[in-house]
């Protein structure tokens, strides 16, 4: 590794990375250090995100609240991806029929 490239790939890139807020750094050494991880340890890794990511979702996205509500589905109950069988798959015309339910309520411009 020539000077320049440790240089931007340890330094430079890290405090860029961290002036603006982002994890990418952090993100790359828990990939690089998951590509090690037994397949139950990525499924159980793979569960918690996914959990995590639905109960997010059931608590900011408008449609998917009403739509958790109305299946009794329990976001912070699922398990593996299996679960997910329970909700219906999103098509074109939900996504126009739903545009700001879709939208989270914190979302951006």
């Amino acid at each position: 590794m020539s000077l320049y490239t440790a240089l931007c790939s340890r330094v430079l890139f890290p405090v860029h990375e961290r002036i603006k807020g982002h994890d990418s750094v952090g993100r790359m050494h828990r990939l690089e250090s998951s590509q090690w991880w037994s397949a139950e340890a990525l499924r159980e890794a793979q569960a918690r995100r996914l959990n995590a990511f639905l109960v997010e979702i059931g608590d900011r996205v408008p449609y998917y609240r009403a739509l958790f509500q109305r299946l009794h589905f329990d976001a912070a109950g699922v398990q593996s991806t299996r679960d997910l069988a329970q909700l219906p798959l999103l098509t074109k015309s939900t996504i126009r029929d739903n545009v700001e339910g879709l939208m989270a309520r914190d979302h951006g411009p």
